[in-house]
């Protein structure tokens, strides 16, 4: 009987503790009870295991509820107060985490974007750079003859 007592006035506690955290908006209490809660309900568990291992019931005002009743409310409370505080945060900080992988993701591939139609740039600037080469040797070559043309000239005058 001591093991459920335990359970169910430290559920109460726990409960009166969120409520007024919540009703209230005590920052404090809230943060506690965000920090604390999945140890606390991993100790809750522990107890509902403890209680349903040493066979522990528990009577109330009186009327004693069956075993399998007491066992199973002890363990799904414990349960709903994990998936609340543990594993529902737990999810939305996946999700968080997928849409900025998503986000990472996309910038990627405009990286990759950017990096091929820089590639086509220096391809282009290379392309230039080569007609720009051929160009300047035609110039020089035109200057050569333009130079003997005019050597040419003067030397008939």
């Amino acid at each position: 009987m001591l093991y459920l007592k335990i359970f169910w006035y430290s559920f109460l506690v726990f409960i009166v503790l969120y409520g007024m955290g919540r009703i209230f908006k005590i920052k404090r209490v809230n943060n506690a009870v965000e920090e604390y809660a999945m140890p606390f309900f991993m100790a809750l568990f522990s107890l509902a295991i403890m209680a349903i291992a040493t066979n522990d019931p528990i009577t109330i005002l009186g009327m004693e509820l069956p075993l399998e009743l007491q066992w199973l409310g002890s363990l799904l409370t414990a349960g709903f107060g994990t998936w609340q505080f543990y594993l529902r945060p737990l999810k939305e900080k996946l999700y968080a985490m997928d849409r900025e992988l998503g986000e990472v993701r996309t910038d990627v591939k405009r990286i990759d974007k950017l990096e091929c139609r820089m590639d086509r740039i220096e391809n282009r600037m290379n392309l230039c750079d080569d007609k720009l080469q051929s160009f300047e040797f035609k110039m020089n070559s035109v200057e050569k003859e333009v130079h003997l043309v005019l050597k040419a000239v003067q030397k008939n005058t």
